[in-house]
């Protein structure tokens, strides 16, 4: 991808802004253009304005524990919100308003990490806190 970007500040319209106003907008043009195309291996590799790194198929980086790791090691730099049931990462890769990233207990390892509805990630861990105080309480399979 590339792009051509022509501004000539000697124009009589840059006078009634000013030339720093010029390269002002410049630099942010380009500074935008460029996170949005930012390829990364892990939220590390992105800057603070999107922190989220995801593969083509959207699935969180470097990918998470789990039974299927996606082979996809490299993505772009994000800062778009995840919506229900999609991948998330509670440090880097938010969810939507009313949602929260949460991993589910399991007797398997490791589930991913998901947006859930916030009300029934409340519910979840206030039964599993139960739980764990409880030694009668018996993990999932």
């Amino acid at each position: 991808m590339s792009i051509n970007l022509v501004v000539n500040v000697d124009d009589s319209s840059a006078t009634s802004i000013g030339k720093e106003m010029y390269y002002c907008l410049l630099v942010l043009f380009l500074i935008t253009w460029r996170v949005g195309a930012q390829t990364c291996r892990s939220p590390s590799d992105c800057p603070y304005t999107a922190k989220c790194c995801r593969n083509s198929r959207g699935d969180t980086l470097p990918p998470q524990e789990g039974l299927f790791p996606s082979f996809e090691t490299t993505g772009e730099c994000s800062s778009q919100l995840a919506y229900e049931n999609e991948e998330c990462d509670p440090n880097f890769c938010k969810c939507a308003p009313g949602l929260e990233c949460y991993r589910r207990v399991s007797g398997a390892c490791c589930p991913i990490y998901r947006c859930y509805n916030a009300i029934w990630v409340k519910q979840q861990r206030e039964i599993w806190r139960n739980c764990f105080k409880d030694p009668n309480c018996h993990l999932p399979p």
